[in-house]
């Protein structure tokens, strides 16, 4: 992903939508770590991320309209929305995710992994 967007835009990793809120937390933790360890985009801080949904009304189930997430992004001052999903299939995770620039609403990227 590091590759695809611009080196230094801020990113914002919003949320991933999965059966059990454990595991979302974890995808977006993760997600963040390897942002800041290749080094190349800056991530906005989880807290501030927290603080933003609470102005903003929204709750932590994972579940963030594109226009609330735009919205967000642009609170934040981030180039990029980060969000994805995963779904259990048997043993196997089918892991979804999209960089979405928070001026245009457009793709920046899409990844699927299983």
């Amino acid at each position: 992903m590091s590759g695809k967007l611009a080196d230094g835009n801020r990113v914002v990793v919003i949320s991933f939508q999965t059966e059990s809120a454990r595991l979302a937390n974890y995808a977006v933790d993760e997600l963040n770590n390897a942002i800041v360890n290749i080094g190349k985009l800056k991530p906005v801080e989880r807290r501030r991320l927290d603080d933003v949904r609470s102005e903003l009304g929204l709750n932590e189930s994972g579940e963030v309209s594109e226009k609330s997430a735009q919205r967000i992004g642009q609170m934040l001052g981030a180039q990029n929305i980060i969000t994805g999903s995963i779904e259990i299939i048997g043993t196997l995770y089918k892991l979804r995710f999209q960089a979405i620039a928070t001026e245009t609403r457009r793709f920046s990227m899409r990844f699927l992994k299983i």
